[in-house]
């Protein structure tokens, strides 16, 4: 049995491009391969243009600082990228 998929009309390319980039960075697909897929000179104009999608990210910034300097914390952390305390 065929399974039917209903899309919603986009106005424009661009629309799907907008979306695409909403998902990698909510997904927190590295800014720099974003970039790269949309043919940005540099991270720096993807941010420009979709900072906006990222709204709470200076929060979290923030709080993951604090958790690791915090209280003695840079003792307890290897400092890793891929394993935050």
């Amino acid at each position: 049995m065929a399974k039917i998929v209903i899309m919603p009309t986009y106005r424009h390319n661009h629309d799907l491009r907008h979306m695409h980039v909403t998902i990698l960075l909510t997904a927190r697909e590295p800014i720099h391969v974003v970039s790269q897929r949309l043919g940005h000179a540099s991270p720096v104009v993807t941010m420009t243009v979709y900072a906006h999608v990222l709204p709470g990210s200076q929060r979290e910034a923030a709080d993951l600082f604090a958790r690791l300097v915090g209280e003695g914390g840079h003792d307890k952390c290897q400092f890793s990228v891929t394993a935050p305390c």
